[in-house]
């Protein structure tokens, strides 16, 4: 019946007068319809999909939305081996929390951790306290993904 995809979205992709709702293919609904998405989260999705004024973003927008990049995280080196701007994953044991005074916000939170191969330090700034004190218990092993 339809060449190509193209072809069908263009008879019945924006079209005001297209077809009723129970003929109408499921990535030509609204993505106000999909569980998770209220209207202002689908009115900010329409204007980054560029729909027309006062139209939804249909499912096939996000669908045909191609990625900007992608992160391999592959590559586990061990902490000894881990190079300098190389995206790695470690899976650490956490050995210590070295806590900063409550008075002194610009000094660091820092955990001690290690693998097999060695033992690496990771350091967070700004008000990671309470964050970093829960999500890394002491003596739990880790996968993690830090930043160089």
């Amino acid at each position: 019946m339809y060449t190509d995809l193209f072809s069908f979205v263009n008879k019945y992709g924006r079209k005001l007068g297209g077809p009723a709702a129970t003929t109408q293919p499921a990535f030509c609904i609204g993505q106000k319809k999909l569980k998770g998405i209220g209207p202002q989260l689908a009115q900010t999705m329409a204007r980054f999909f560029g729909a027309p004024e006062g139209q939804d973003a249909i499912l096939l927008d996000l669908l045909m939305h191609m990625p900007a990049g992608i992160v391999d995280r592959r590559q586990q080196p061990g902490a000894a081996f881990a190079q300098p701007g190389a995206i790695s994953t470690f899976l650490l044991t956490i050995d210590q929390h070295q806590v900063p005074p409550r008075g002194n916000k610009r000094l660091p939170y820092r955990i001690i951790a290690h693998d097999d191969t060695g033992e690496i330090m990771l350091t967070y700034f700004a008000g990671a306290r309470s964050v970093a004190g829960k999500t890394f218990a002491r003596g739990v092993s880790n996968a993690m993904s830090p930043a160089w």
